[in-house]
């Protein structure tokens, strides 16, 4: 994730994006299976930490891959990476 241009309100701004673009990648996976996800905080600007927080995904197994950083998971420092890997409880769409 990196600092892009965007505007998903209508106002040019600096937004966060994932792979260069926003929204990020459509994740696909099968009810049952782990979903392996490789998060690098490419962000410029600072120290600036990261984290994702999985909107509405049961992490049954696995809080301490849900967001919030600092509070369920350590945050992924500038430069660095973190897989995120979890199972897949519920099926559905998720943002």
């Amino acid at each position: 994730m990196q600092y892009i241009l965007g505007s998903p309100d209508g106002v040019l701004k600096r937004i966060i994006g994932f792979n260069g673009q926003f929204p990020g990648p459509t994740l696909t996976c099968t009810l049952g299976k782990t979903m392996i996800v490789r998060v690098t905080n490419d962000i410029q600007e600072g120290d600036e930490p990261t984290s994702i927080h999985w909107h509405g995904i049961a992490q049954n197994l696995s809080p301490f891959y849900d967001g919030p950083q600092s509070i369920t998971q350590c945050p992924i420092v500038r430069q660095t990476s973190m897989i995120y890997k979890f199972q897949l409880f519920q099926s559905g769409t998720y943002w």
